[in-house]
C-alpha cells in the first residue's frame, strides 16, 4: 500500500456537491403492535418488543406480521435464544421475564433480581446464555441464569449501567453516562473494573458499547462520537463525529457499526473514524429505535413513532446508484476518476480546466450509502495552501482514493490532505468474500502508480480492464493489484 506521505501531484478539479438521492434498497413494513424498541432473532423472524402486551413478528420468508406471546406485559428489550424470547418489563414491577413463542400464549416466566426500582436500559446474552441487564436509575447490573438463577451487581453503589455487551473473552462491558465511563466486569470474580473515558466535548457521555469479531476492541457510542476500550492494555479511545443521542448500537459482519438514535437515520461508523447517515423513514417524526443485523449484513430498524420495521438489504442486493467515470489529461499525462455525475459533466465543459477528457473507462457504484456489507472510498485532494517553511503547496496537486478505514483516518490527520467528503461513494472491500478476492457478482478495480514522486508528479489510475492495468505497468507504473470490487 502507498504511503500518504507519496501520494503527490496531480490536477485541481472543481468538486460538484450535487449527489444523485439515496440508493439504499430500502423497505418497510407495519407492526401490528406499537413501541417496537428493541428488535432480535427467533427461529424464522425478527421478534419486536411493544408498549402493549406481546410481541410483534415479522416472518422473513414470507413478509408477514403477526402477533406473539399473548400474555406478556408491555415490554422494552427482547433477547432470543432458540424458541425463548427474554425480555424486560415497560412498568412495575420491573421484571426480567421468559416467553416461549412455540406455544399460543407465550407461557411466561418472570425474574425479580434484587434492587430494581426502575425500568432496565439494556440486555444481552452472557456466558452460557445467560441474560444480562443493566438498570441504570435503579444502579445495578443483573443476571439471570438459563435456569433461572438471579444475580444483582451494583458494584460500589455508584455506577448508572446503560448498554451492555460482551466481550470476545466472556467478560461483560457496560456503558456508565453518569460517570462518563466504560467498566469491566470479570467473569469469573465479579469484580468491576472502570475505564474513564477522555472527554473531547460535554456530550462524550457513553451510552451504549457493543463488540465485533473484527477485534478484541470494544467500542462504544457517546453523545457527540463514538470510542473503543482495548481489553489488553484498558487504552481507551473517542472519536468526534456529530451530536447523537445513541437508542442501540450492533455490529456489522464486516467489522462495522450501525447506531440508531431516535430519528429519521441511522448511523453507520466505519472504525476507526469513518461514518455516515443513512435516511431510512420518510416520516420526520420517525424514531429509528430496534436495530438487528443478520449474517447475511442485513440491517433491520425499526421507527418506534409508527410502529414500522425497516429491511436495508446489504450491497448484494442493492442495485448500483452511480458511474465511476475516468477522464485523462493528455497534456498532464494524468488520470482522475469521479463517481459524481455532475462533476463529471462539469469537467466535460471545462470546469477543472483544459485538456481533460473522457477515456471511456468506467464502472458502477454506490453514492446513495452507506449499504451494508459494502465500504466508504475516501476521496482526498492535496491541501493548496503555501507551506511557509517550503515556499511550496502544503498539498499535492492530486486526488486520492482508499478504501481502507486505517489509511483513511491516517490522511484525514495529514495536514497535507483535506478529505473531500462530498466525493464519497461506496464500493466493495477484496477479500470480503473467503477464497476470493472479489464477490462472484463484482468486478475488480486495479491501482497503478506512475513512480514520479521525485518530481512532484504523482498519479494513480484506477481501472477495471485486466489488459489496461497490463498495459500500464509496461509503460512502467507501479502496480498495487486489486483495491476495490466493484458492482456489475
Amino acid at each position: 500500500m502507498i504511503k500518504p506521505s507519496t501520494l503527490v501531484a496531480g490536477f485541481a478539479l472543481l468538486l460538484i456537491a450535487t449527489m444523485p438521492a439515496g440508493a439504499a434498497s430500502i423497505s418497510t413494513a407495519e407492526f401490528l403492535l406499537s413501541g417496537p424498541e428493541s428488535l432480535d432473532f427467533v427461529v424464522d423472524s425478527i421478534v419486536a418488543s411493544s408498549n402493549l402486551t406481546r410481541f410483534s413478528r415479522y416472518r422473513i420468508g414470507t413478509g408477514t406480521m403477526s402477533k406473539m406471546a399473548s400474555d406478556a406485559p408491555p415490554n422494552a428489550n427482547v433477547v432470543a435464544t432458540g424458541n425463548k424470547v427474554w425480555f424486560t418489563t415497560l412498568d412495575a414491577p420491573f421484571r426480567i421475564g421468559r416467553a416461549d413463542v412455540s406455544t399460543i400464549s407465550g407461557s411466561p416466566v418472570y425474574y425479580t433480581p434484587a434492587g430494581i426500582t426502575a425500568a432496565f436500559d439494556e440486555m444481552t446474552l452472557g456466558p452460557g446464555n445467560s441474560v444480562w441487564a443493566t438498570s441504570a436509575g435503579s444502579g445495578r447490573v443483573t443476571r439471570v441464569t438459563q435456569s433461572g438463577d438471579t444475580t444483582s451487581l451494583a458494584g460500589n453503589g455508584a455506577i448508572h449501567p446503560t448498554g451492555i455487551a460482551r466481550a470476545n473473552d466472556g467478560s461483560m462491558w457496560f456503558a456508565d453516562g453518569v460517570n462518563r465511563r466504560i467498566t469491566r466486569i470479570h467473569a469469573d470474580t465479579g469484580a468491576f473494573t472502570d475505564y474513564p473515558v477522555p472527554q473531547i466535548s460535554a456530550a462524550t457521555i457513553p451510552e451504549r458499547i457493543t463488540a465485533t469479531t473484527a477485534s478484541d476492541a470494544l467500542w462504544f457510542a457517546t453523545q457527540d462520537g463514538f470510542g473503543s476500550v482495548q481489553p489488553a492494555t484498558g487504552q481507551v479511545q473517542v472519536v468526534p463525529t456529530t451530536v447523537q443521542q445513541p437508542r442501540r448500537l450492533r455490529p456489522g459482519q464486516d467489522g462495522t457499526l450501525w447506531l440508531t438514535d431516535g430519528t429519521q437515520y441511522v448511523t453507520q461508523f466505519t472504525p476507526p473514524a469513518n461514518y455516515a447517515k443513512l435516511k431510512v423513514f420518510d416520516d420526520a417524526k420517525a424514531q429509528s429505535a430496534g436495530l438487528y443485523i443478520d449474517g447475511a449484513g442485513t440491517v433491520y430498524v425499526s421507527d418506534q413513532w409508527n410502529a414500522q420495521l425497516a429491511r436495508i438489504a446489504p450491497a448484494g442486493e442493492t442495485p448500483a446508484d452511480t458511474t465511476v467515470t475516468e477522464f485523462y489529461n493528455q497534456t498532464l499525462d494524468h488520470y482522475f476518476v469521479t463517481a459524481n455525475p455532475a462533476e463529471a459533466v462539469a469537467i466535460d465543459g471545462g470546469a477543472a480546466g483544459p485538456g481533460w477528457s473522457r477515456t471511456g473507462q468506467a464502472w458502477q457504484g454506490w453514492v446513495g450509502g452507506p449499504i451494508p456489507n459494502a465500504a466508504e472510498v475516501c476521496r482526498f485532494y492535496g491541501a493548496p495552501g503555501i507551506d511557509p517553511a517550503t515556499g511550496m503547496r502544503r498539498g499535492p496537486n492530486s486526488h486520492f482514493y482508499t478504501l481502507q478505514p486505517s489509511e483513511c483516518a491516517a490522511v484525514k490527520q495529514d495536514a497535507g490532505w483535506t478529505y473531500e467528503f462530498a466525493g464519497k461513494f461506496w464500493m466493495i472491500k477484496p477479500g470480503a468474500v473467503a477464497g476470493a478476492e472479489c464477490p462472484a457478482w463484482t468486478q475488480p478495480v486495479y491501482r497503478a502508480y506512475n513512480n514520479r514522486f521525485a518530481a512532484n508528479d504523482s498519479n494513480h489510475r484506477y481501472m477495471v480492464s485486466t489488459a489496461l492495468y497490463q498495459q500500464m505497468l509496461g509503460k512502467g507504473w507501479s502496480g498495487e493489484g486489486v483495491v476495490m470490487c466493484a458492482p456489475v
